[in-house]
């Protein structure tokens, strides 16, 4: 029965690696996705809108209940290639066949299985939380795929195991003149650069806990030289592995920005932009799973330092007491987010095994 499962499950997820789609526009995977489990299961299908959720009755009347989550979108990478780079396809696929296994199955508590959209722009967890947190869930967890990681290794973190992030999009307006005349007008590029001299200085500030500014893109003026530059764009992404700490970070990017263009006779604006929460576990359910993986003799590794990269479960534990674990995708593996990346299909079992003893804890 698991060698069947298993293959229905690359199946299924060689399905949805096919019909990728961009968050928010998650139309196919979101019916690829229920009709698997209509046509598989016995479970309840809520439909929410963009996102949905599944549900399994415990097999004896209990208020126990524990809640699981994968992720549906996909990634655009530049103009034209659109696919699952991070490997949501095999999450959704983990899911959904992981509802087919206990289907037949006695189960000591209701499962809520949710299928959220968005999870790359960092909009889509929020509302499923908050659905979650109104039906009084006792736990809940989630897991993402880690290249360079040993395959089927599952990570895991006391504490924040991913980073809180957002980006920022710092505008100076000013005035053009005659690139003869620089006096006449207001540049804002020295502004820009003396913003960009700060954020190196506040890179160069060591601390000790994961904190840094990257400067992803800017945009000033023309390429008319006989007119000066009037206005320009700075593009950032703030990460910290202290939520507060980032809070902090925004607020000093934007007062050092309000001060230069004072200085410089320049209007300023911002724009916040894609903004995650830390991914923040709870103590006592780390400890559920490693009591889990020691005693399944599953092998396991506690990071040290959290993932750089943001995710946006962390809603999922700021509202109930759950964990978010990585799996181990292969030293070969390419990177998150880059065209060829794929999902490791043989740790699927894996993740069933550690989900399926979370029942029974």
């Amino acid at each position: 029965m698991i060698k069947d499962l298993y293959n229905k499950a690359k199946g299924l997820r060689s399905v949805l690696h096919e019909n990728a789609e961009v968050s928010n526009m998650e139309y196919k995977t979101k019916i690829i996705l229920m009709d698997y489990l209509r046509d598989n299961t016995s479970v309840e299908i809520h439909d929410m809108g963009q996102w949905f959720y599944a549900y399994r009755k415990a097999d004896i009347p209990t208020e126990r209940s524990i809640a699981f989550r994968a992720d549906i979108d996909a990634v655009k990478i530049g103009e034209d290639n659109i696919g699952h780079y991070c490997g949501h396809d095999g999450h959704s696929a983990t899911l959904a066949t992981f509802l087919e296994l206990i289907d037949k199955h006695k189960i000591s508590k209701n499962v809520y299985a949710v299928f959220e959209n968005a999870e790359e722009t960092g909009d889509g967890a929020l509302k499923c939380a908050e659905f979650l947190n109104s039906i009084n869930i006792d736990e809940v967890y989630g897991y993402h795929n880690i290249p360079g990681a040993k395959e089927g290794t599952i990570l895991l973190k006391e504490g924040t195991f991913a980073c809180a992030s957002n980006g920022m999009i710092v505008r100076f307006n000013g005035a053009v003149s005659h690139a003869a005349y620089p006096e006449s007008g207001h540049n804002p590029s020295f502004a820009f650069g003396k913003l960009i001299n700060y954020i190196e200085e506040l890179n160069l500030d060591k601390k000790d806990y994961v904190e840094f500014i990257t400067i992803v893109g800017t945009k000033m003026g023309d390429k008319t030289f006989g007119v000066s530059c009037g206005d320009g764009e700075l593009y950032l992404t703030l990460r910290s592995e202290i939520e507060e700490s980032l809070n902090l970070l925004n607020q000093k990017i934007i007062n050092k920005a309000n001060e230069l263009a004072l200085q410089y006779s320049l209007k300023f604006e911002y724009e916040m932009i894609e903004p995650f929460p830390e991914t923040r576990n709870h103590l006592e359910n780390v400890q559920k799973l490693k009591n889990i993986l020691l005693s399944k003799e599953i092998h396991f590794d506690e990071i040290i330092e959290p993932f750089h990269w943001s995710e946006d479960f962390g809603h999922f534990l700021k509202l109930n007491k759950g964990a978010f674990f990585g799996v181990g995708n292969g030293y070969d593996s390419c990177d998150l987010h880059t065209v060829g990346y794929e999902f490791n299909d043989r740790i699927i079992p894996i993740v069933w095994m550690v989900y399926i003893n979370l029942l029974d804890k």
